[in-house]
């Protein structure tokens, strides 16, 4: 019979640690979806000396919860993304008209500028944050064959995004490899410092992409007419969005009523001593 007191004071321990205050927790919730903003076409013919330059733009917008005060206190609020996209587009020159069998020089030189961003809204206002940006230098010569029909001959290049290969050009040769991944769904790239609001019941986060091209024609040797393009076929931006809320519950865990354990440690002390006589 001399182990009950020890198994009873131990219990008496146990039951103390149970009845005190536990802390607050701190909760992830995070909300991911996944976008598509497909290619469109964009086609322009050079030369293009007017201000402004074209400037295209794609959008789509994503719907998310906003932050329900009833979970609790929000400590921060942030956007992150994890996605691939491609740029790739031909450049081509050449002779409109031409009815003789003659070799002549053509070209054209292109510029290319590309960002992809999230808005969001702010406390003062829609936030803006620029995930991705780049600008391309792409020139063009070449010989043009002809032959002795009337007719158009052309030559082209291909640029875009992905992994160049080192030819001493402006930014290299295009490797025609164009997708390239990236990000990470834990790194926040808007967030409450910067004034992000997500106190509405619907947070509406919008995906943009712009492009600017600019083309300009190389004069070449032949008195016929020459001839650009810029055809940016491919452009397309994908992946998963998530907005993630870092908050701490106003319900802490639920503590054992100090009857119910008392009840348990007589029980447990009850079953010793029995244990205890049949040794």
């Amino acid at each position: 019979m001399r182990s009950m007191p020890v198994l009873i004071s131990a219990l008496g321990a146990s039951l103390l640690v149970a009845t005190s205050g536990a802390p607050a927790a701190v909760m992830v919730s995070r909300q991911v979806q996944p976008f598509v903003t497909g290619s469109v076409e964009y086609i322009e013919n050079g030369p293009i000396f007017t201000l402004p330059l074209p400037h295209y733009q794609q959008t789509k917008t994503l719907s998310f919860q906003g932050f329900d005060p009833s979970l609790g206190t929000l400590l921060d609020a942030y956007l992150s993304i994890q996605d691939t996209y491609a740029i790739e587009y031909a450049v081509i020159a050449g002779i409109v008209v031409l009815c003789e069998f003659r070799s002549m020089t053509a070209g054209a030189a292109a510029h290319y500028e590309y960002s992809f961003a999230l808005e969001a809204p702010g406390t003062a206002g829609r936030l803006r944050h620029t995930v991705h940006t780049e600008e391309y230098s792409t020139i063009l010569v070449g010989q043009v064959m002809t032959s002795q029909y009337c007719g158009g001959m052309f030559i082209g290049k291909m640029d875009g995004s992905g992994p160049k290969d080192y030819d001493g050009s402006i930014d290299g040769a295009f490797s025609g490899n164009p997708w390239v991944s990236g990000g990470d769904l834990g790194v926040p790239l808007i967030d409450l410092a910067d004034g992000l609001d997500v106190t509405a019941s619907v947070v509406e986060i919008e995906l943009v992409k712009d492009f600017e091209p600019v083309l300009l024609p190389i004069l070449s040797s032949s008195v016929w007419p020459t001839y650009s393009k810029l055809d940016n076929f491919l452009n397309e931006w994908k992946g998963s969005l998530a907005l993630t809320y870092v908050y701490e519950t106003d319900r802490p865990a639920p503590v054992p009523e100090p009857l119910s354990l008392a009840l348990a440690g007589l029980g447990l002390a009850a079953l010793a001593a029995t244990r205890v006589r049949k040794g």
